[in-house]
Parts: structure tokens; C-alpha cells; sequence
């Protein structure tokens, strides 16, 4: 097992320049799903609306998962009470699975 543990670097400096050129259109076709940005903001690597699916496709394509800046395009269609009602169903499953594994 390695333990040794990589420091992360800092975000390039243009990340927030280069990021802020796509436009509104660009990001369109990623709504709803988790995005890899390359370090320096200029392209999108890889999206999935699963994170673990994300990076999994990041691993495919010889891309370290940790080597990107992970980021989620919000979907304009769903409100905010939505997306909240979804993540507390999810929360719900992840303590009911965590219940069933751990209730001895």
C-alpha cells in the first residue's frame, strides 16, 4: 500500500480566465453533469452525470482523477427544492444501506 500522500498543487493561474471563456452554450450540452476540467480551464476532459462514472472514464483515458478540477454543471430545468429533495433521498438510501450493514 502507498501512503505516501501528494501535495496538491494550486490551481493554475489562469484556470478562472481560461474557465470564464466558455460560453453559457458550451457549458449547455454538460447540464446535469459532473465535469473534469484540464488544470489550466481550457478544455473539458471528460463528463458524466455520475462522479464515480467520471472518473472512471478519466482512469480509460490514462487521466488521473486527481491530476483535473472536478466541477458539476447545474441543470436551469431542476430548482433548487429538487436538487434538495433528490439529495435527501439519496442521504436516506446511503443511511438505510448503512443501517442494514452496521445493525448487528
Amino acid at each position: 500500500m502507498n501512503s505516501e500522500i501528494r501535495p496538491a498543487p494550486w490551481v493554475d493561474a489562469a484556470f478562472i480566465e481560461n474557465q470564464r471563456r466558455f460560453s453559457a452554450e458550451a457549458l449547455a450540452r454538460y447540464q446535469g453533469q459532473h465535469i473534469a476540467w484540464s488544470w489550466d480551464g481550457t478544455q473539458i476532459l471528460a463528463a458524466d452525470a455520475d462522479r464515480r462514472a467520471l472518473d472512471q472514464k478519466l482512469r480509460e483515458a490514462g487521466i488521473d482523477p486527481l491530476a483535473v478540477i472536478h466541477d458539476f454543471v447545474d441543470d436551469p430545468n431542476l430548482s433548487c427544492l429538487c436538487a434538495a429533495a433528490s439529495a435527501v433521498a439519496g442521504l436516506r438510501r446511503i443511511f438505510a444501506i448503512l443501517h442494514l450493514h452496521f445493525s448487528w
